[in-house]
């Protein structure tokens, strides 16, 4: 239950980038799904601007999970 978490919710384009998008198993309603969303964010950066002087990298737990091989490999990260 964790879809739109990552939702870029500025409309300036500058500030926020999805690096990623990972398809919804469309299966198992939700109301992300319902609305009519078949993806969610999974990579997103915000550049340095500011105040904020380094990057910030936001990723879903799932990329390690399902990309290389389960718990394990985001416990080591």
């Amino acid at each position: 239950m964790h879809l739109p978490h990552y939702a870029v919710t500025t409309q300036d384009a500058k500030s926020v980038h999805v690096l990623a998008r990972q398809p919804i198993d469309m299966s198992r309603p939700h109301p992300f799904t319902l609305a009519g969303n078949t993806e969610f964010n999974t990579l997103v950066w915000i550049a340095p601007s500011g105040k904020r002087a380094g990057d910030v990298l936001v990723a879903d737990s799932t990329i390690f999970s399902t990309l290389f091989g389960g718990d394990e490999s985001l416990e080591r990260f």
